[in-house]
């Protein structure tokens, strides 16, 4: 999964992204750190539509990665933030069998 954070203003910004965390801390952001020792996450920038974006990949989607994504950017002149929620959602297949009699009125 790729994220991007496009940000532009003078001075620069800078660019973060985060994590809001479960449980009772909800609301709470954690920062999703540059050096992610662990492998889970690559942080890194792109120019996206002429603009530069701060991108956030995250490797080997699991259930684990649902949540909400913050991207915050800030520099002297203030602060903005966007949101993006991820859901792992799952494929279903039909399986069709034998249909029974219906007596009337059949619903």
């Amino acid at each position: 999964v790729e994220l991007y954070c496009p940000a532009t203003g003078i001075p620069d910004p800078v660019t973060n992204w985060y994590i809001l965390q479960p449980g009772p801390n909800r609301g709470r952001a954690m920062r999703v750190l540059l050096n992610d020792t662990a492998g889970k996450y690559l942080v890194g920038d792109e120019v996206v539509n002429g603009v530069m974006a701060r991108t956030l990949t995250i490797l080997s989607f699991s259930d684990e990665d649902v949540g909400t994504y913050v991207c915050g950017t800030s520099n002297i002149a203030g602060s903005d933030s966007g949101y993006v929620a991820l859901m792992n959602v799952e494929t279903f297949s039909w399986r069709t069998g034998e249909w029974g009699a219906c007596d009337p009125p059949c619903r």
